[in-house]
């Protein structure tokens, strides 16, 4: 807030389609009214100094406090403001109500963004940033790319690339697997920060928050599709059949149709995500998530060099 605010500070956020025309402007930090087209919106958001109600003339019943107070303290130019980047809606029709509970769509997408782009960037660059930092060695390069890229998509491309590139197909094996431990670990976590994150925004009137509530069910099915891989693959080591149905051609046959089809719906998925995403709402999240997703990709890989 500006030290030479006396009466009361606005926050302003851009137009949002229900009131193009805006509220505001802001010039040297006070705010103005124009007769035409203003550049901000009113937030509903302010400092104020509660001496401008004793100087107003108020009715006793509820009043409008922009058309009773602000607007003629801003006529005196005794006003100042600034601008908001957040995300903001008003939620004055069920219509608006609808685009808030919906926000949090955008935040999922804008991590997913994230995700997506340094992923594939650390995808093509850390294969040859770990052969160089690591002199060649598979376990340590394998051990960089499993830890330090966070898709296991992208982790198996990244041992991939490796592998045609300097003929280590160990060192693929290395990253895949280090990955699939990192998965495992979400058994844990996911439940563990449902549970804190839970705790702490439940209403205190409501009752406890239940098991099935904190535990994401795609777990159920990666630790089913795990356990049902585990057996087979035992069953085909230990007597030329996978669960007593399959020989080995037929069992690998259906992993391959099976990676396949998972191949597929994760295509589909993310083009979901995509097509129920908002550039411009994305935008109204500002540069700062962006940056966070680049800080936490970058210290993940130094913390693993």
């Amino acid at each position: 807030m500006p030290n030479n605010t006396q009466f009361e500070h606005l926050i302003g956020v851009s137009n949002p389609d229900h009131n193009i025309e805006g509220d505001f402007s802001i010039e040297n930090k006070r705010v103005i009214i124009s007769e035409s087209t203003n550049a901000l919106t009113f937030a509903g958001i302010s400092i104020i100094n509660p001496c401008i109600f004793k100087q107003a003339n108020l009715p006793k019943a509820p009043f409008d406090i922009w058309n009773y107070v602000l607007k003629d303290l801003i006529i005196q130019n005794k006003v100042t403001g600034e601008k908001a980047d957040k995300l903001w809606i008003d939620v004055g029709s069920p219509e608006r109500l609808s685009l808030a509970i919906n926000a949090d769509k955008e935040e999922v997408a804008y991590a997913i963004a994230n995700i997506t782009i340094f992923g594939i960037i650390a995808m093509f660059i850390y294969p040859f940033l770990a052969h160089y930092l690591f002199n060649g060695d598979e376990l340590s390069i394998g051990l960089f790319l499993g830890t330090s890229i966070h898709e296991t998509a992208q982790v198996a491309g990244a041992g991939l690339i490796y592998s045609e590139q300097y003929n280590s197909q160990i060192t693929m094996d290395i990253a895949t697997v280090t990955k699939l431990v990192r998965n495992i670990s979400m058994i844990v976590v996911i439940p563990l920060i449902s549970f804190l994150y839970l705790k702490k925004n439940i209403d205190k009137k409501n009752n406890k928050p239940s098991i099935l509530s904190m535990f994401p069910i795609f777990i159920i099915g990666f630790i089913v599709m795990g356990l049902l891989r585990s057996v087979g693959d035992y069953g085909i080591q230990s007597s030329d059949q996978a669960f007593g149905i399959f020989l080995n051609d037929q069992w690998q046959l259906t992993i391959h149709y099976i990676k396949s089809i998972a191949e597929y719906s994760l295509a589909i998925a993310m083009a979901a995500v995509g097509l129920s995403t908002n550039l411009i709402s994305l935008r109204s999240l500002g540069i700062r998530p962006f940056y966070v997703g680049f800080s936490a990709a970058l210290s993940l890989s130094l913390i693993h060099i």
